[in-house]
């Protein structure tokens, strides 16, 4: 198994979701994409939650965080995988077939033994509104003699 490591570059989607990549699942990497033909071997990510008609990354990250995973995997428009690791088969070329999610088509899900891979649990940013007051007192002092 692979782990992630820091220097992954990342991207977020509107809504906050931390993309991690495309990366294949399960099958070698050919010179074009995620080769089914190849020899399928064991699932990085092992756990499904559900097959929704209407998949987004939000979805995903949300069930696999829910379900005490690290990552989710939107996988061929409709998917989602969950698992703690995730890149041990590679990463496809920047020419593979990868679909729009079935939910949202601005965001990007997977593709044929392709999952694009999210962080669990997002959090949208919060806002902090800190307020500070000041008083001063003054005081003065007569003196009459």
């Amino acid at each position: 198994s692979t782990t992630t490591s820091a220097t992954r570059s990342t991207a977020r989607t509107a809504a906050g979701v931390i993309i991690l990549g495309n990366y294949c699942e399960g099958v070698a990497v050919t010179s074009s994409s995620c080769n089914a033909l190849a020899s399928y071997q064991a699932r990085e990510m092992t756990y499904t939650p559900a097959d929704w008609g209407n998949m987004t990354l939000e979805i995903c990250a949300t069930l696999c965080y829910q379900a005490g995973y690290r990552y989710g995997g939107a996988q061929f428009r409709t998917n989602c995988w969950c698992g703690n690791t995730y890149g041990a088969y590679g990463t496809p070329s920047p020419t593979s077939e990868i679909f729009a999610c079935a939910g949202n088509a601005a965001e990007q899900c997977g593709g044929a033994y392709l999952n694009t891979v999210i962080q669990a649990g997002y959090f949208p940013p919060t806002t902090t509104t800190t307020t500070t007051r000041t008083t001063t007192t003054s005081t003065t002092t007569t003196t009459t003699t």
